[in-house]
């Protein structure tokens, strides 16, 4: 299992600073959207957020990736501290575990998130629902940076000192009690930052076989004497 095609290391091909260009393609997509761009009428944000039923009608296959990029927050202030959280967590990921691998994560974690979510919203009937959301990515690294950094400590709302897996399970629980309730509601963007956490479990557990639950297990269990 070991050399497994689903375990092997990426050889170092020249690819850096994946962050700086995630950053970038949020921003670019941001000024789209605070701009108004449109095409033929149609506000740009239609096309790259995720919608069900521009999907199955339309065949916006493309979308399953660029609602990533798409932040929902019209607030200036929100985006730049969402883009904050990128690249503090982001950066310094990238530089432990590689920039392909950081990158397969990545996009591994929102095209999954997006597919599920887009299952959930056919079976609860929100087809015009849109999914929008960086965040939700973001959460996934957090979730691995606090595996690879365990006793590492951040600044938890930028002014609450916290050790990364703590500050990690709090939003985690922040998002369950305000998102499990609202998913077949019409809030697709609570449902997809669940979707990102199970997919970051899934892939720390198959593709760097790491133990999710036994960290997370652990981090609650004293030390035996």
């Amino acid at each position: 299992m070991r050399n497994s095609f689903i375990n092997k290391r990426f050889a170092n091909d020249g690819v850096y600073n994946v962050t700086i260009y995630i950053i970038a393609a949020n921003i670019i997509v941001y000024l789209l959207y605070v701009f108004n761009v449109s095409i033929k009428g149609v506000p740009i944000v239609n096309y790259l957020a995720l919608t069900p039923l521009y999907v199955i009608k339309r065949l916006y296959l493309w979308q399953f990736i660029t609602y990533m990029f798409v932040c929902p927050y019209p607030s200036v202030f929100t985006f730049c501290i969402v883009m904050l959280v990128m690249l503090s967590f982001g950066y310094a990921l990238e530089r432990q575990i590689g920039s392909l691998e950081f990158l397969t994560y990545y996009l591994s974690i929102g095209i999954f998130s997006a597919i599920c979510s887009f299952i959930t919203y056919i079976i609860a009937g929100h087809l015009r629902t849109y999914i929008a959301s960086p965040w939700s990515v973001m959460l996934a690294v957090e979730f691995l940076f606090a595996m690879c950094n365990p006793y590492a400590r951040v600044m938890f709302f930028f002014f609450i000192p916290m050790r990364a897996p703590i500050a990690v399970l709090v939003i985690f629980a922040m998002e369950l009690i305000f998102g499990i309730a609202p998913i077949f509601g019409g809030r697709a963007l609570n449902a997809v930052w669940l979707y990102a956490i199970l997919g970051a479990w899934i892939y720390t557990s198959l593709r760097m076989r790491m133990r999710p639950l036994n960290f997370w297990k652990n981090l609650f269990t004293p030390p035996s004497r």
